[in-house]
């Protein structure tokens, strides 16, 4: 029997068990001729992984559950990567409630067995006008084609603007040879960013990168820490106090590559932009400020202030010459 060289890492944390079906679904109809080997790292999920394995997926004899105490994705992820098999070169990882389409893993293989080591492509959420890809494409223009029929391209830019800079990759798209990230785990100390911190450290350490121009991921809309925080909500608040704390911390996640002073910089005006135009909006609006985030913003970065204050100035003086 041959023994799988790809593994398939999911950090599992959900309340019901419909996300974890769709993702496991998605990984079942993959088209390769090529063995998996599923790890899903339960991190004490409300929703408990073993019982939807048994009873829905019991026909699979690859799939293996490890249950931890939570910890997060990030942590989740590193258990993961610990215990993979030996026989592991190819890791995929899978978001619980993320979708792969059928041909995510062969396009991975192929480029993986022509010598790349890092594997990713487009995605897209149902509420998105359009993929993440489309976004931005002026970053893929010009990159040299690898196969036209499969829409697969070698990736020759920016590691920082392709990750850091406008965020392209998304974790659930990724195949990454092992050996490359053997010794690199996601940093556990913070809150949202841990994806990006790791990437940056693996794209550090290679020029061999390829992508898929196609949709090869359908995000879902499970438990996740990095959505709803829409314009002024109080979810909103905590998300940026969450981003700025990244931020505050790139350089001890992320090699000091060409450029990374300069977007710490722009990264954390914006940030303090966008919160103080947030506390304006709810001020205007008599509505409270949430504490927490308010207070974590305040103690990492008091700066914030004289954006706020320009604020008010710029609408004061509007106010007087309307």
């Amino acid at each position: 029997m041959m023994l799988p060289r790809i593994g398939v890492l999911i950090p599992y944390y959900q309340r019901t068990p419909e996300p974890l079906m769709r993702a496991l679904e998605s990984v079942e109809r993959q088209t390769g001729e090529e063995p998996v080997h599923v790890l899903i790292v339960d991190d004490e999920s409300p929703c408990p992984a073993e019982p939807i394995v048994r009873q829905h997926f019991s026909h699979l004899k690859n799939i293996h559950i490890l249950r931890q105490k939570n910890g997060g994705a990030g942590h989740a992820r590193n258990t993961g990567l610990d215990q993979l098999p030996d026989s592991i070169e190819l890791v995929a990882f899978l978001d619980s409630d993320d979708e792969w389409t059928p041909d995510h893993l062969a396009h991975a293989v192929t480029v993986h067995d022509r010598g790349y080591d890092f594997y990713f492509a487009d995605h897209k959420r149902a509420d998105w006008d359009t993929s993440r890809f489309a976004m931005a494409t002026d970053l893929l223009a010009h990159q040299p084609c690898l196969d036209p029929a499969s829409a697969l391209h070698e990736y020759q830019g920016d590691a920082l603007s392709l990750v850091l800079g406008r965020n392209m990759i998304k974790t659930s798209s990724v195949v990454v040879r092992r050996s490359l990230v053997r010794d690199l785990r996601f940093p556990v100390n913070v809150i949202m960013g841990e994806d990006e911190a790791f990437w940056m450290q693996a794209l550090h350490r290679t020029r061999k990168v390829a992508y898929c121009a196609s949709i090869e991921v359908w995000m879902g809309s499970g438990v996740n820490i990095s959505q709803g925080g829409d314009w002024g909500n109080e979810r909103s608040f905590q998300l940026m106090a969450h981003r700025l704390q990244f931020w505050k911390q790139i350089h001890s996640f992320v090699p000091d590559v060409p450029g990374l002073r300069q977007m710490r910089t722009r990264k954390l005006q914006e940030l303090r932009q966008d919160f103080a135009g947030s506390v304006l909006y709810r001020l205007r609006r008599r509505q409270g400020i949430p504490v927490g985030p308010l207070a974590g913003f305040m103690r990492q970065d008091p700066l914030w202030l004289f954006n706020l204050a320009a604020l008010m100035t710029r609408k004061l003086r509007g106010t007087l010459h309307s």
